[in-house]
């Protein structure tokens, strides 16, 4: 179904189960990227779990969803964005909430201490002399070459370091919108209640 506001809503009604899953899928990814703000789209990743309008820190935002069997997750891939967390289906409404506001109205702070711990993260996929070691990247590199696909999801340490804030709130702008966005919701769920 789609509420009004022109965002579709799926569930996937599982009575068996004793846990829900909700999910929020977002059609971005380094393939919407140019050299230019390669990585952004998993910086704004980072940026969402540093709070939001209501949840004004990380800490009170995973509190919220803790208290109800959660645990806040976030992917960013070439097409697309996923952020999702279980929770006790009781907990669903609350999941809801807390994704919600964190992706309609965060608060985007502590931008630079992000931007560190991706450049932490990069290290991951390179060897002692700095040299790209990750079969992802390097099979998306020979095959797409400069097109976006063959760009680095978390972007280049240059890219990365070069972002601006103008940049991510663009981006954000952009991207996080409904006609761009789904709510998936399985589990014991009732579709009427998720809506």
């Amino acid at each position: 179904d789609e509420l009004p506001s022109g965002l579709p809503v799926v569930t996937v009604e599982t009575p068996h189960l004793h846990s829900a899953m909700v999910t929020v899928y977002v059609r971005i990814g380094s393939r919407y990227e140019s050299a230019a703000n390669s990585g952004v789209s998993h910086l704004l990743e980072h940026l969402f779990f540093r709070g939001s309008r209501r949840f004004r820190d990380t800490v009170r935002m995973n509190a919220r969803v803790e208290a109800v069997g959660g645990n806040l997750n976030g992917v960013t891939m070439r097409d697309l964005s996923y952020y999702y967390t279980p929770v006790h289906p009781s907990g669903v409404p609350v999941a809801l909430e807390v994704l919600g506001d964190m992706l309609t109205r965060p608060r985007l702070s502590h931008l630079e201490l992000e931007k560190e711990i991706i450049l932490e993260e990069m290290l991951d996929e390179v060897d002692e002399k700095g040299r790209d070691i990750d079969t992802e990247n390097l099979t998306k590199q020979a095959r797409f070459g400069r097109h976006p696909l063959g760009l680095k999801i978390a972007g280049t340490a240059e890219s990365v370091r070069a972002l601006t804030q103008q940049q991510v709130e663009d981006h954000f702008r952009r991207a996080y919108v409904s006609g761009n966005v789904v709510v998936a919701v399985a589990g014991p769920v009732n579709h009427r209640a998720v809506l």
